[in-house]
């Protein structure tokens, strides 16, 4: 995180990724990721994820999983190993889940982590889908679009799911 500030403050325009999606190419600047993860950081605080909850990201490998992870970071805290080196208990935190793992073991993973949400990609939709009756009432599910467009709006729908979609 203080290398991601140092290079924000001075190079705001640096490229942090860039990805090839169908052709087409992708990239972030560190000022993108800044505001981007900030939004989802608001948004995910705004819909009761805080300091001591646990958020388990359920993503392939793509931009919007760095951004995903620093909004988490946002709400007070880094990953689990991470919250304990730094003795914050108290602290947000993430819980990576092996996007290979589908039903029994999803739903395992999840529940041991003490997830209050999930966020997972579009791309995990059907493994979610999946188990989602089989996971608790309390667990909030959060998709993240592919397109940087949809991410910038920052506007959840919720849906009977109870899973809130970008638009």
């Amino acid at each position: 995180m203080i290398m991601s500030a140092f290079v924000l403050a001075r190079r705001p325009g640096a490229l942090t990724c860039a990805v090839e999606d169908n052709g087409a190419v992708r990239a972030l600047t560190f000022e993108d990721v800044e505001n981007l993860s900030n939004q989802l950081a608001n948004l995910l605080h705004s819909r009761g994820i805080a300091r001591g909850d646990v958020v388990a990201l359920f993503m392939e490998n793509r931009p919007e999983f760095i951004v995903s992870w620093l909004a988490i970071t946002k709400l007070g805290g880094a990953s689990r190993a991470m919250a304990r080196l730094t003795r914050q208990p108290d602290a947000a935190k993430c819980a990576m889940i092996n996007t290979s793992i589908v039903q029994k073991g999803l739903v395992h993973c999840i529940a041991v982590s003490g997830a209050k949400a999930v966020l997972f990609g579009t791309e995990l939709e059907q493994a979610l889908a999946d188990v989602a009756a089989d996971l608790t009432k309390a667990t909030t599910l959060f998709c993240q679009g592919r397109a940087p467009a949809l991410m910038a709006t920052a506007e959840f729908v919720r849906s009977p799911r109870s899973c809130w979609f970008l638009r």
